[in-house]
């Protein structure tokens, strides 16, 4: 057979930018080692491709559809899931947003707690201190001379 040319496939597929788009997406399939549907005769994997076409050994469906496949980088099954994925995400981002919300009112709560227990410490301590010197004086009361006596060794 002679070499064949695009205007030999033009009755096959009218639209010429799409012979050419389909032949060579059938060339690179046979060069990567997709196995022929007609014989190789010792011609490269271009005029193969457009032989396949001519002869409609394979269907013209079929390479559209690998065509699309190819250059599709994200399919409508993964879409879907990725919007499920997506929903799922927020769902599981507003549960982790309230349950830090929940942990965060707990440690404010105990926080409180806390403050309450050192704020009731401080007055205990101070109300011991008060007492120990209440103490003091009524001992320096009852024993004058011992007073005077601490105080004159202080100076």
């Amino acid at each position: 057979m002679a070499r064949i040319t695009v205007e030999d496939c033009i009755d096959k597929i009218s639209n010429r930018f799409e012979l050419v788009l389909l032949a060579s997406q059938r060339s690179r399939k046979l060069h990567t080692g997709e196995k022929s549907e007609i014989e190789r005769q010792n011609d490269k994997d271009t005029v193969i491709a457009l032989r396949e076409i001519e002869e409609e050994s394979i269907k013209v469906e079929d390479l559209k559809e690998n065509v699309i496949k190819n250059f599709q980088t994200v399919s409508y099954l993964e879409s879907e899931n990725e919007d499920e994925n997506d929903k799922i995400t927020q769902s599981e981002s507003s549960e982790k947003q309230q349950n830090i919300k929940i942990e965060n009112q707990e440690l404010n709560k105990e926080n409180d707690i806390l403050d309450d227990i050192i704020d009731t410490k401080e007055q205990n301590e101070e109300i011991i201190s008060n007492n120990l010197n209440q103490d003091s004086n009524i001992d320096n009361e009852n024993n004058p001379e011992e007073t005077i006596t601490k105080n004159f060794e202080a100076e």
